[in-house]
């Protein structure tokens, strides 16, 4: 088997290896942003649903303190 050939096989396995890490790379980098969305919304879900709470709460107790004081 002469050098040429030797060469260009490994030089088509570190090109296979190097596609392989960068595909990986790019799933793991999609992967995490998809997370991240899903994070983002969750955390807006759940501010909102605290603000709700909030003001629900507020204007019960602000009800009840005018039925009691008059």
């Amino acid at each position: 088997m002469s050098a040429i050939v030797r060469d260009a096989r490994t030089r088509g396995r570190a090109a296979r290896r190097v596609a392989m890490f960068l595909t990986g790379l790019a799933g793991l980098i999609a992967f995490n942003v998809i997370i991240g969305v899903f994070g983002l919304v969750a955390a807006g879900v759940g501010l909102l649903a605290f603000i709700v709470t909030a003001l629900f709460v507020i204007a019960r107790s602000s009800r009840r303190e005018r039925r009691t004081h008059g």
